[in-house]
């Protein structure tokens, strides 16, 4: 995976300031989680330096108005079973990248997303569900909410 950062320079014209690999992969089994950007600043800055490569371990408890920009990749699971029931005290847009999920909420409700399609997670308790035969990829932007 490729991550191009784009700032302004010390004369006030944009640049590329980085240009590789995410510095950050998490892995637990077959999930994978990559940080490619992530602000704390309130308001975020445009002067702030990336603070992922600091990152010890994946998290999703992080301040209010704090920002993190992940791609994350869910393995098939088979007929049931997922990411397992969980919420976090945050807003998340999401894309699919590539492959196919079933987003369960905690009602017993799912919907079926496809590749290009997106979703808008609002804290409610819900599953990632990979059913089909290929790893799921998703783009995720996620903004800490005041915890409930």
């Amino acid at each position: 995976m490729r991550r191009v950062v784009c700032a302004n320079g010390p004369d006030g014209k944009a640049t590329f300031v980085s240009d590789g690999e995410p510095p950050k992969i998490f892995r637990h089994g077959d999930y994978w989680f990559a940080e490619i950007w992530a602000t704390d600043d309130l308001p975020p800055s445009t002067d702030s330096t990336d603070i992922t490569p600091g990152f010890e371990t994946f998290d999703t408890n992080f301040p209010a108005g704090a920002t993190r920009f992940r791609v994350f990749s869910v393995p098939p699971t088979g007929e049931s079973g997922g990411s397992s029931m969980h919420a976090t005290d945050t807003i998340d847009y999401l894309i699919v990248m590539e492959g196919e999920i079933d987003l369960a909420a905690d009602d017993g409700s799912e919907v079926h997303l496809v590749r290009g399609d997106t979703a808008v997670q609002l804290h409610g308790v819900h599953e990632w569900r990979n059913r089909g035969t290929e790893p799921c990829t998703l783009g995720v932007v996620m903004v800490g909410i005041q915890p409930r």
